[in-house]
């Protein structure tokens, strides 16, 4: 409230999938709780923008609209679409943008991205599965598209992504090859 910003973008979450199902509590916490102590405490001015998931969705049809129906089937999943119902319902500005496989250039975080490389770094023989489909998108273009939409004013909920739809594995091979590792 001291500040009374223009904008927040909400990048928190517990993004471990797995992690979620074994600690919801926690999951629920950040993913949910922490979106509604946000909104408890700007003005009706301030735009949230709110980073979410494609987990919103079962991954039976794919690719989806922003118009399909969401039917998570995953504790993560539930949350994330948990904190959109939240935002949407909160008469507050808001703009949701839903994501896949982010990746940056840091070797250091939770990504599928710095996984793979850590795998090939250390000559680990590691499984990747082949039908899980997901367009990858860089971190880069994820902030590209934030500040454009600050500069437009868009609200709405929209789905960011790149053109490539890859499996984990064809991701895994694409970045074995590109950082010259052995597949």
């Amino acid at each position: 409230k001291e500040f009374n910003p223009s904008y927040i973008i909400n990048c928190s979450a517990m993004t471990n999938v797995d992690s979620c199902e074994f600690n919801r509590e926690t999951a629920h916490n950040i993913n949910v709780r922490g979106l509604r102590n946000i909104l408890h405490s700007i003005d009706s001015k301030t735009t949230i923008i709110q980073i979410s998931s494609d987990y919103v969705f079962d991954g039976l049809k794919g690719p989806y609209s922003e118009s399909d129906i969401t039917h998570p089937i995953n504790y993560y999943g539930k949350t994330k679409l948990e904190s959109e119902n939240l935002l949407i319902g909160s008469n507050k500005n808001y703009l949701i943008f839903r994501t896949n496989v982010l990746f940056s250039d840091r070797l250091d975080n939770n990504s599928f991205f710095s996984w793979v490389i850590n795998m090939l770094k250390k000559e680990r023989i590691f499984k990747v599965v082949d039908d899980q489909i997901s367009n990858p998108t860089h971190t880069q273009i994820l902030v590209k598209a934030i500040y454009k939409s600050i500069l437009l004013d868009i609200k709405g909920v929209y789905h960011i992504g790149s053109c490539d739809f890859l499996s984990r594995y064809e991701f895994a091979s694409l970045i074995a090859e590109v950082f010259h590792y052995n597949q």
